[in-house]
């Protein structure tokens, strides 16, 4: 073991504790806490357990709380996530992946507010990350503020042309303006860098049905559906183009709002 929880280990373990090293209790529940490998329940368990114990200095309390806020994020747990990413921060005020994750945390309780006040804090210690951009950008997108949305997905996309989200998350914001040939672009670009990605397939057969061209809209919603088979709302929009495609009346499309389209798809956190 050699990575921060083996040195705690070391820090743990008293000096007459012979060669044999830290207890096979205490190393096994080390190794579990840190495990990206383990069901979250188990890094639940185990780092709860090296919180019990004494001696353990702030920075590594707030990696086992960190730890413990995905954890629980993972089982959906938000509130207690956000506990303890919150416990994580106040031991560490410099932790910028803590508030980045609260921010994910907090944008899936619908806190948009806060949502963007984490990414804030985050850019503040690391402002070239453009995935807190692309995040900070989805929070305003949940205000409903396209144009500030718009720009931190830009922003993310020139820190890096490779993240597909935030082509994906601004042809979104473009889609609720009714741009629908820039989101066409940026969709595109999203299925080029993430082609197996049945959202993107199914974002731009959304804009292009908008547009009125079914039959390529038709051609993406074959390809998400041949990735996705079990979503049903794009076997509803492949239908709907189909009618669009043979009537030519459009009395679905025409009045689909952009957020019955979004059932189909989602947003990108990274």
């Amino acid at each position: 073991m050699t990575s921060w929880l083996a040195l705690l280990l070391v820090g743990l373990v008293a000096p007459g504790a012979g060669a044999s090293g830290p207890p096979p209790t205490l190393e096994r529940d080390a190794s579990t806490c840190e495990s990206a490998d383990v069901a979250p329940d188990a890094t639940i368990s185990a780092c709860r357990s090296l919180l019990r114990l004494g001696g353990i200095d702030r920075a590594d309390q707030a990696v086992i709380f960190f730890v413990l806020g995905r954890a629980y994020d993972l089982n959906g747990d938000k509130g207690r996530a956000i506990a303890n990413y919150s416990a994580a921060i106040s031991l560490d005020p410099d932790f910028a992946w803590a508030y980045y994750d609260r921010g994910r945390a907090y944008y899936g309780k619908g806190e948009y507010e806060r949502a963007v006040a984490d990414n804030d804090a985050a850019l503040r210690l690391e402002p070239d990350d453009a995935a807190a951009f692309n995040n900070r950008g989805i929070a305003y997108l949940g205000e409903g503020n396209l144009d500030r949305a718009i720009a931190e997905f830009g922003q993310a996309i020139r820190l890096n042309p490779g993240l597909a989200p935030a082509f994906y998350n601004r042809g979104f914001a473009f889609f609720r303006e009714s741009r629908f040939d820039r989101a066409i672009a940026d969709f595109s670009e999203a299925i080029r860098l993430a082609p197996k990605d049945a959202a993107g397939f199914g974002a731009r057969g959304a804009a292009l049905l908008r547009e009125h061209d079914s039959d390529h809209a038709i051609s993406d919603f074959d390809r998400a559906i041949a990735l996705e088979p079990g979503t049903a709302a794009l076997f509803s929009l492949r239908g709907a183009a189909w009618f669009d495609s043979r009537c030519q009346l459009l009395p679905f499309t025409a009045k689909a709002t952009p957020g019955e389209v979004w059932k189909t798809v989602h947003w990108l956190l990274v």
